[in-house]
């Protein structure tokens, strides 16, 4: 499947068969995108059979996007991280996804499930848009990338922040907040970021990265975050 312009250039869906007499396809041109999950069209078909006679007919398809990796797709102007270059947003769905950036800088959100995050080259941006009870992977968290978790803790106060941030600076790379904890553990050379949230926990497990890198990154957003 191919993007353009804000439209499915076109989709190829075959039907599955054995025989090779017995093959049928169709094309569907100019699909406008609604959502990240399903998109929908109409078409007209016709079927002809060994002996010449025809049928003419219509029919709706849905085309749901489930447990897929997403490529990328350009957005402009992202300015919470303070980056100035252009971002690729590689998205995700509301099921568990495998999301892998390109060769340049990324902004990758896996959206609600259990997702895998891989950014590849450049500078890339793993952001959360939403507390919900979840465990992801961050393959390849290194140098030059950042966390994003702005819109999780976007309804907390200055004050709440200043605290979380204090707890977090210590040393343990622990911190707590009303109902609030964050805590960052490492082991075997792999770290997991959990966050206790509204009743939700939230835990990502980044290989090959230690405490101390991913608990500066989530420092440096809420500080971000609290300005």
């Amino acid at each position: 499947i191919e993007l353009a312009n804000g439209s499915f250039d076109e989709i190829r869906l075959s039907p599955d068969t054995d025989s090779s007499s017995d093959k049928a396809s169709f094309t569907l041109v100019g699909t406008e995108i609604t959502s990240f999950t399903q998109v929908s069209d109409s078409f007209e078909y016709k079927a002809i059979d060994s002996d010449g006679l025809e049928s003419d007919s219509s029919a709706t398809v849905a085309v749901d996007f489930e447990n897929v990796t997403v490529d990328a797709v350009t957005a402009l102007g992202y300015q919470t991280m303070a980056l100035n270059s252009e971002l690729n947003l590689i998205m995700g769905t509301d099921g568990d996804d495998i999301l892998v950036g390109t060769d340049g800088n990324d902004m990758i959100i896996g959206g609600l499930g259990n997702d895998i995050l891989t950014g590849g080259e450049g500078d890339d941006v793993f952001k959360w848009t939403e507390m919900q009870s979840a465990t992801d992977t961050v393959t390849d968290f290194s140098d030059g990338d950042q966390l994003d978790f702005t819109d999780v803790f976007d309804d907390m106060t200055g004050t709440d922040i200043s605290a979380l941030l204090d707890d977090l600076g210590s040393g343990d790379y622990r911190g707590r907040v009303d109902d609030i904890t964050v805590e960052v553990t490492e082991s075997g050379g792999n770290s997991t970021l959990t966050i206790n949230k509204d009743g939700q926990q939230l835990e990502v497990n980044f290989d090959g990265a230690s405490a101390a890198d991913i608990a500066n990154s989530l420092i440096s957003n809420l500080e971000q975050l609290r300005e």
